[in-house]
């Protein structure tokens, strides 16, 4: 903790300096060192609090499994570590457009296609092709959902848009997820589809 004031007292004098004379300072050593240091600092944190999200999510299962916490309480676990997780993946830019699935329901689909697609939110890392549509049971499988989404987003993630790349967490092993650390503007999302019911779903109602 000591070390780390100390390199917050250096980065803020740098910064001085920088304002004072910018040329100097950004190219100093020093300045280079610091910023170095306090983002691997800033990156060991967070994967420090993933580490303890996942063990907290672990531990939510188990005691859904005997009956102690409400599925909510253990999807909300789930959610809690898996947005601990994306904050350790390396944004990278889109080298080109790619069209994707986002699968939610009816009303956050709608909000989304006003407002766009919220920082951090989940969408499908592999392309929209042609094909029979997952039902909602198969969605909700794939992609470790809490409920059974009833609406699929169309959405184009157009060139240079940040995104992190990692897998699914709570679904299918080695399923592929896309989030951005940055607001979709609403004119990518293409269109809005029901997500059609599987055999299970249609015999449970």
């Amino acid at each position: 903790m000591k070390v780390y004031s100390k390199l917050v007292r250096i980065l803020i004098l740098v910064c001085c300096l920088n304002w004072i004379a910018p040329a100097t300072a950004e190219s100093s050593p020093l300045f280079s060192a610091v910023r170095k240091t306090m983002a691997g600092k800033s990156a060991a944190d967070a994967r420090k609090k993933a580490l303890q999200k996942k063990v907290l999510a672990h531990k939510a299962v188990r005691q859904h499994k005997q009956g102690k916490i409400s599925a909510k309480e253990k999807n909300q676990a789930i959610r809690d570590w898996d947005s601990a997780r994306d904050k350790t993946l390396a944004d990278k830019a889109m080298q080109k457009p790619r069209t994707v699935s986002r699968y939610t329901n009816q009303q956050q689909a709608k909000r989304e296609m006003a407002g766009g697609i919220a920082p951090g939110s989940h969408m499908t890392s592999a392309p929209v092709g042609p094909g029979r549509p997952m039902t909602r049971e198969t969605a909700k499988k794939t992609y470790g959902l809490g409920t059974e989404p009833d609406t699929r987003l169309i959405i184009t993630i157009p060139k240079g848009q940040p995104v992190r790349k990692g897998k699914v967490i709570a679904g299918k092993p080695g399923v592929g997820e896309i989030t951005s650390p940055k607001r979709i503007p609403p004119h990518h999302i293409r269109e809005m589809r029901p997500v059609p019911r599987g055999k299970s779903s249609k015999s449970s109602n």
